[in-house]
């Protein structure tokens, strides 16, 4: 993979996560710009959520950081998966969001893809929304990488790298269901008494 100081033998991680932190897709490439991940990824959320759902389902509000940022991304968006890319990346995103106050009124129809995506991020629904983002995607990582240890692939090839991500974001999962049970049942627990 081309990364800034050449070549490394290595792979992009990528997962869509909820907010609760479940992954709902998660994919490796060989590609160190995340800007063409985001169409192959929209695809799996949506067959892995048609699994589990009887309905078409409804994707909601997909929130993405400044890496996906590009005219043909926004294009993407549906009356079914709204989209919210950071146009800059976080600081001067934030910088921003502190001296702009919220847009009113209606978008102006002759905005470009860029300059009608800021002006959903300038919203007060954007901003709430893109506060999450550093709160739901984010640490799932981090979990991975200290609770499971998984920090680098011990498979060579994309396909079976791609396997072993997989089996990370699945062990991820049941963690944080085992977790959610207990909690439960310990507050179960405590009302009985």
């Amino acid at each position: 993979m081309k990364a800034r100081g050449g070549w490394v033998q290595g792979y992009n991680a990528q997962a869509a996560v909820t907010s609760d932190q479940i992954i709902v897709a998660a994919e490796v490439c060989n590609e160190a710009n995340d800007m063409r991940q985001l169409k192959p990824m929209l695809a799996s959320m949506w067959a892995n959520l048609s699994l589990i759902e009887d309905d078409d389902p409804e994707l909601g509000t997909v929130v993405l950081d400044a890496g996906y940022c590009s005219d043909a991304n926004m294009g993407l968006e549906t009356e079914d998966c709204q989209l919210l890319i950071a146009t800059r990346n976080g600081r001067r995103q934030r910088q921003i969001e502190k001296e702009t106050p919220p847009p009113r009124g209606r978008m102006p129809a002759n905005l470009s893809a860029k300059e009608k995506m800021d002006r959903k991020l300038l919203t007060k629904k954007g901003r709430e929304l893109m506060a999450l983002r550093g709160q739901a995607p984010e640490p799932v990582f981090g979990q991975i990488k200290d609770r499971q240890a998984a920090r680098q692939f011990s498979m060579r090839g994309l396909e079976l790298c791609n396997g072993e991500w997989k089996l990370d974001a699945a062990v991820h999962n049941l963690r944080k269901l085992h977790s959610k049970s207990v909690l439960k049942r310990k507050k179960k627990e405590k009302t009985v008494h």
